[in-house]
């Protein structure tokens, strides 16, 4: 057998004055919100492939510091 498996990441940062949580009340996404929400996530995840994606919201937005753990992490 083979134990090797594939990650496959993303990171989106984000324009000044944009967050994907606020944009989506107001229902106006940027193009990178709308990749991030497009790429898969860990609900994805199979046995042989592993997926992650990071965003990161625009100067001027609330900063998640939950994802900048993770990030660090990595």
């Amino acid at each position: 057998g083979n134990c090797s498996r594939i990650w496959h990441v993303g990171f989106f940062f984000d324009g000044t004055y944009r967050n994907v949580e606020q944009d989506a009340q107001e229902k106006s996404f940027s193009n990178v919100a709308r990749l991030y929400r497009a790429c898969p996530g860990p609900q994805e995840n199979t046995a042989n492939e592993s997926y992650d994606k990071f965003y990161i919201s625009g100067l001027g937005k609330p900063f998640n510091e939950e994802w900048a753990e993770k990030i660090h992490i990595i």
